[in-house]
């Protein structure tokens, strides 16, 4: 491969035999969407808030204080943006279509973004070395290697590997006439950038025009990022870059990220447990699921488990059983009576709700039981429930079920002494059943 030996960005990996054909095929088939790549839901919502936010800093600028301020805020939104632009970048090379959803790992910066910053202003200082006259030469020489020292960022070079003339030259020489294409449309996209900061402000003088060029802006600069990873990708043979074309490579890929992602949030949630921060444990635990929408909570509850302290995995059961509920119920009833166990009793549901709702799945006496154990502490555990009447209720009927008559008096007191609505026809049955007791 010309020039790949002293590229920094090269992941090349060695093919088999038995993979070559169907790469090749996938590689002939494969085709890359530029244009319409901004329809895709995510990069769509991400056009759209950083328009927003590019359409406040417009609105903001004006000489003075508001100029300073507005210059901040620029520094900080542009580093979650740049995140993503270095994602597309990667991804796109790399041969995906898509590209993964933003999220909360894009608002801290992985280095990329800060290599970015520093390289930009060591070249601004090299530009204003040269006495104005000639300024125009290290102005030539950045806009030619620019785009270069983006690529190598993308692929996580080290900071002194992205300014090496040597690979500079090697990266160029590979890109070939496909590089004059890169050249030009990162250098077109910053002038136009460029227009919009000195002269927007004049010619969209209202809020609608500026909304306008923050869109322009936005989906120019995405354009380009999305630009720069396709033509990446079409050299990419001479570059070394790694293609992931089938699905199975890149769920078994994102499939390992998260699985150093998981490791790495069970080890933190380890270190508060040792400090009873339980509290944040609980935080931690309920952001995470939701952002997962539950679908990792069976992976995290086996990992919780192999640590010493269960009371971790406790936490997470308080959402994970009832939702467990819905779909295996056998499953979701053996966690139950594992937890109420090593609690000692302790252990209740997230929600007054799901107790409730825990009645509609007990079949057995052995259920019963472990749900009666919930059920009798309901005031205890969510004080002031609307529907506290209707959970000692149901713990009525239970306990006349077990023919436990202690307990059920107990709990039948609690149904008549407040008022609330409950169901008649449970509560006459109730009734019923503890008269029967009474008189067995």
């Amino acid at each position: 491969m010309k020039g790949a030996a002293s590229i920094p960005i090269i992941r090349a990996e060695g093919r088999t035999a038995s993979n070559v054909e169907d790469v090749e095929t996938q590689q002939a088939t494969h085709s890359l969407r530029v244009f319409t790549f901004i329809a895709q839901i995510e990069v769509l919502l991400v056009w759209l808030i950083f328009s927003l936010l590019a359409w406040l800093l417009f609105m903001l600028y004006a000489p003075g204080i508001r100029e300073i301020v507005a210059g901040a805020l620029a520094l900080v939104f542009s580093i979650p943006f740049l995140q993503y632009g270095f994602i597309i970048i990667e991804y796109t090379a790399r041969g995906h279509d898509e590209v993964p959803r933003m999220g909360a790992d894009i608002l801290s910066a992985d280095g990329r973004v800060y290599r970015q910053m520093i390289i930009a202003t060591m070249l601004v200082s090299v530009i204003y070395m040269f006495p104005e006259e000639w300024r125009i030469i290290p102005i030539g020489v950045i806009l030619l290697i620019t785009p270069a020292i983006t690529s190598f960022i993308a692929f996580y070079a080290p900071l002194f590997s992205c300014l090496n003339p040597i690979k500079i030259y090697g990266f160029i020489s590979s890109m070939g006439l496909t590089y004059v294409v890169l050249r030009l449309l990162a250098n077109g996209v910053l002038f136009i950038l460029l227009y919009f900061l000195q002269r927007g402000t004049a010619v969209f003088n209202t809020p609608g025009g500026a909304f306008l060029m923050a869109l322009s802006a936005t989906y120019l600069t995405i354009s380009m990022f999305r630009g720069t990873g396709v033509l990446l990708h079409t050299r990419r043979d001479l570059l070394g870059i790694r293609t992931d074309f089938s699905s199975e490579q890149a769920a078994a890929k994102q499939q390992s990220a998260d699985s150093k992602a998981r490791k790495r949030f069970l080890v933190e949630l380890t270190k508060l447990a040792r400090a009873d921060k339980f509290e944040d444990v609980r935080k931690r635990l309920n952001r995470v699921t939701r952002r997962e929408r539950y679908e990792n909570e069976p992976v995290l509850y086996e990992g919780l488990r192999e640590f010493d302290d269960k009371r971790v995995s406790h936490i997470l059961a308080e959402g994970y059983v009832p939702r467990l509920m819905e779909t295996d119920p056998e499953a979701a009833w053996k966690i139950l009576e594992t937890v109420l166990e090593e609690s000692r009793g302790r252990y209740q549901f997230a929600s007054g709700d799901q107790v409730i709702r825990l009645y509609d799945f007990v079949q057995t006496n052995h259920q019963k039981a472990l749900a009666l154990r919930l059920l009798v502490k309901f005031d205890d555990s969510f004080p002031h429930h609307t529907q506290s009447r209707q959970a000692y209720l149901l713990a009525t009927r239970i306990a006349c079920d077990l023919d436990d008559l202690e307990v059920a008096q107990m709990c039948f007191r609690k149904v008549t002494s407040r008022r609330g609505l409950i169901n008649k026809s449970v509560y006459e049955e109730c009734q019923r059943l503890l008269r029967g007791l009474q008189e067995g």
